[in-house]
């Protein structure tokens, strides 16, 4: 089993991020639906146990209360400036960051890119 964690002794983010895609993946029909890969967070070499308690009865990021702070360790910014809520206050007691954000799938302009980058190879092909 994979040693979760940073620093020494532990496993390789590889390594982490696969023994947690072994079970949550999407499409392993168990018991999540994470596409990581291509992620933002993936793509940012951030791996799972950074924001998660890897099999922790209570992990923070998943309750509403606390998820705010786990997102603002690295996000600072945003708990006083969002570019959607720019001269307004969140309330993070009604809104959570995964309220908007589903950090574990691919971004949204990153999906068109690909799109747009598919649909021009087959417009290549077809000359």
């Amino acid at each position: 089993m994979a040693t979760f964690g940073r620093g020494s002794g532990v496993a390789s983010r590889e390594e982490q991020i696969g023994a947690c895609l072994s079970c949550h993946e999407n499409g392993s029909g168990r018991t999540g639906s994470i596409l990581w890969w291509g992620s933002v967070h993936d793509r940012r070499n951030i791996n799972c146990s950074r924001c998660h308690l890897i099999h922790a009865e209570l992990d923070p990021i998943k309750e509403k209360e606390k998820q705010d702070k786990v997102c603002f360790k690295c996000h600072r910014k945003q708990k006083t400036r969002h570019p959607e809520f720019e001269n307004k206050d969140i309330d993070f007691a009604v809104h959570t960051c995964s309220t908007c954000h589903d950090v574990h799938n691919k971004m949204k302009v990153i999906e068109e890119q690909e799109q747009e980058q598919e649909q021009e190879q087959e417009q290549e092909q077809e000359h």
